[in-house]
């Protein structure tokens, strides 16, 4: 149904909507919300594992506004030491010749998830720049966007007192706060 956190009639699942069921509740969220939230809950109980685990340890970064800040870093780093490892094991390759020993393979099986993610955030980037009638930017300056983007959402972050303002469905869009869903 419209209006409804999950409106599965939609082809798109509104992410901010899916956040919604994942993040604390408040005094103030609508019945609807509190039953989608419960439902979630018992959803991810019964499948168990990995995706009770999961739920668990979202609900509580986004109910810590600071672990998500230190998640969100945390992340960084493993993506700058990815970058390292396979510029390491690239030149180690290049080097001696071959392409042969299985840290070559995993170095580029990586290779393809970093080049795989960043095309994602360049896509939905451009896809909103096109729909508003704007230029598409060039890839270094979406990055450098993005960048200046993630460390004004980690500044929020650690002053805040709830992650509800978090706007996800505008984090890799061009001209969007992400910290206000206004």
């Amino acid at each position: 149904m419209p209006g409804h956190p999950l409106d599965l009639k939609s082809s798109l699942l509104d992410l901010n909507g899916f956040l919604d069921t994942v993040l604390p509740l408040q005094a103030t969220s609508p019945s609807a919300l509190a039953q989608t939230h419960g439902a979630v809950e018992v959803l991810a109980r019964q499948a168990g594992g990995l995706a009770y685990e999961q739920l668990v340890i979202w609900r509580e970064r986004l109910a810590d506004p600071l672990a998500l800040a230190d998640w969100l870093n945390h992340q960084q780093g493993v993506f700058h030491g990815l970058l390292k490892w396979m510029y390491a094991t690239r030149n180690m390759a290049f080097h001696n010749g071959k392409f042969a020993v299985p840290a070559d393979d995993l170095t580029a099986q990586a290779a393809q998830g970093v080049v795989d993610m960043v095309l994602e955030f360049l896509g939905n980037w451009h896809k909103v720049q096109r729909s508003l009638g704007l230029p598409d930017s060039d890839p270094i300056t979406v990055l450098d966007e993005l960048s200046q983007r993630k460390d004004y959402l980690d500044s929020q972050l650690r002053v805040a007192q709830s992650c509800h303002p978090l706007n996800i469905t505008t984090i890799s869009a061009p001209d969007s706060d992400c910290w206000n869903r206004v």
